[in-house]
């Protein structure tokens, strides 16, 4: 039993053109595969529950779209990257949103057309590499999204599209590169060679039914994290028969079908998933299939049950001397049972 995490959410009107928010958020969840303010659990990693408080977001918006489409953000905020909801409980484990979730400092131009088209174009200075010795000088990440959304009574329809110069900025890629005993070195980072990739997210609602899918392709191969700097633990040379890269033409991608309908005059919805990694083992399990059912017991009150399988890659074959990392061939079924209370 534990508190997953407890949000505080101030927005502030300054004028006409000027708004600005921040969140703070509370988490005893985390294990050593992840960093930020929400850790969750990983079949792969050492679970440590740890009690945090941090400053989610904070951001200044500076635009009133009664005048004009367009405006201009600043501060930490979740990248637009992705299609996700940073407060979700069951698809917070998602390799979908995993790998594209990033949590920082950004400035942001965008625009949003009321006859649905929206987009962005955004920069940050992301992680350090290896070369830079733990420390950042310079702006070295960013991307741009595009997307468009159709409303109408009783449904809707979105479609988004983008593109980021480096996918290892992500909270969860990033937590294994510095990860000191994993990269071999005292002052760990990124790799030095960028990780371009791209994704695609489609979602439509038609009355009580609702679908989700979600891709995200890498351009180029990640590395290998285990002894990245070229040195073990210990200082020695990492094997020379290591992997140094997980695999070309990376990708993780996933579906969910939902229906909602009333109960005893509480609203509830049920929903299925699976989700799929590919050349990413350590990082993801190969397969996952998930079922999730949540029950509005009153406005600002809300309980869910779900259960999920991950199928982790293939392990190697009996004597067969492969460098980490590797599969185990295992697979883990976990269940969980949550509450959800809102303040306004």
């Amino acid at each position: 039993l534990f508190l997953n995490n407890a949000n505080l959410f101030v927005d502030a009107r300054v004028n006409n053109w000027v708004t600005a928010a921040m969140s703070v958020v509370y988490t005893s969840f985390t294990n050593l595969a992840t960093t930020g303010a929400y850790g969750s659990p990983n079949s792969n990693v050492l679970f440590q529950p740890r009690n945090t408080l941090t400053i989610d977001t904070a951001y200044a918006t500076i635009g009133n779209f009664q005048a004009s489409p367009f405006y201009f953000r600043v501060g930490k905020e979740y990248v637009p990257f992705g299609q996700y909801d940073p407060y979700g409980f069951v698809v917070a484990d998602n390799p979908t949103q995993l790998i594209t979730q990033i949590n920082a400092p950004v400035a942001q131009v965008g625009f949003v057309i009321p006859n649905g088209f929206y987009g962005s174009v955004y920069t940050f200075a992301g992680n350090p590499k290896l070369s830079d010795r733990g420390a950042v000088h310079r702006i070295q990440n960013g991307g741009v999204d595009l997307g468009y959304q159709f409303n109408r009574s009783n449904g809707k329809f979105n479609i988004d599209a983008g593109y980021i110069a480096n996918i290892a900025d992500s909270n969860f890629l990033s937590s294994y590169y510095f990860d000191s005993i994993i990269e071999g070195t005292a002052v760990p980072g990124l790799p030095n060679q960028k990780v371009p990739a791209w994704d695609v997210n489609a979602e439509i609602t038609i009355g009580p039914f609702d679908a989700n899918g979600h891709y995200v392709g890498l351009t180029r191969s990640l590395k290998n994290p285990v002894f990245a700097s070229g040195y073990t633990g210990s200082g020695f040379l990492a094997p020379a028969n290591r992997p140094i890269n997980l695999g070309s033409n990376s990708t993780v991608w996933g579906l969910e079908a939902g229906w909602t309908f009333p109960v005893m005059a509480h609203q509830s919805r049920v929903a299925i998933g699976y989700q799929e990694a590919t050349h990413l083992v350590a990082f993801y399990p190969k397969y996952r299939y998930y079922a999730d059912y949540m029950v509005n017991f009153a406005k600002w009150f809300d309980l869910g049950i779900a259960i999920f399988q991950d199928r982790d890659y293939s392990a190697p074959a009996p004597g067969n001397r492969i460098q980490p990392p590797n599969g185990t061939g295992n697979k883990s079924t976990v269940g969980q049972l949550r509450a959800s209370i809102k303040f306004a």
